[in-house]
């Protein structure tokens, strides 16, 4: 039997290990039946335990359940021009950040969208481009650790035991580590949403670029594309 249990969980050592323990424990306060095989008794907690993390797992799918309808037509993204006519052509196009993969957004205002696409055009106010855009958020979730401490709590909870898991320390990155657990409990988010601080600006990550409408492709100089 042990030989079935270690096949089983050749994957998952730490589960098997705390599971041995966790009988001993019930052992020596004698709340196991001590007829009962020992390997067994390891099954059972190994159900229990796997058990118990798939129901916490939908609990907190069910906290962003149901589309909210919201839609954003004050949204900005700041580029070149080069970079503005290709996803005119093709599309956003996700890429890895703060709130994970997405396409990114600010929220709002263009400030820091018209800040950005000057910095990439060197200064050139015809090369600078703001695209203005319609958001289908649809599920959201804020990111946001300093106001939302019950999210920053379970992602340390998830980075400790992934840094754990890792053969390499510092393996991934930390913006690798947040798109790991967004995978891993919000699969069902289509919207992240993060509040800077320092600028005072509301930025969303758009998962899914089918969300995305273009409203306006205008240059820094005033020219609408």
């Amino acid at each position: 039997m042990f030989k079935c249990v270690n096949n089983i969980l050749k994957n998952d050592t730490n589960c098997f290990n705390i599971a041995k323990s966790q009988v001993a424990v019930e052992n020596s306060r004698g709340k196991n039946d001590l007829q009962i095989p020992l390997d067994i008794r390891i099954l059972r907690v190994i159900k229990e335990t796997a058990m118990a993390k798939t129901q916490n797992k939908q609990k907190l799918e069910l906290e962003y359940e149901g589309e909210s309808g919201d839609v954003r037509s004050d949204a900005f993204h700041g580029t070149t021009l080069q970079n503005a006519l290709k996803i005119r052509e093709q599309g956003f196009l996700p890429r890895l950040g703060i709130a994970g993969v997405g396409c990114y957004f600010d929220l709002g205002s263009d400030s820091s969208a018209r800040a950005f696409a000057l910095e990439r055009a060197d200064g050139d106010l015809e090369q600078a481009v703001v695209i203005r855009a319609e958001l289908h958020l649809g599920k959201t979730l804020d990111i946001s650790f300093r106001r939302n401490p019950e999210i920053k709590g379970r992602f340390q909870e998830f980075q400790a035991a992934l840094k754990h898991q890792l053969s390499v320390p510092h393996e991934l990155t930390f913006n690798d580590e947040k798109e790991k657990f967004l995978q891993e409990y919000y699969l069902n988010v289509a919207a992240v949403l993060y509040f800077n601080e320092r600028s005072g600006i509301w930025y969303v990550a758009v998962r899914d670029p089918k969300r995305i409408r273009i409203v306006s492709i205008t240059t820094l100089a005033g020219k609408e594309i």
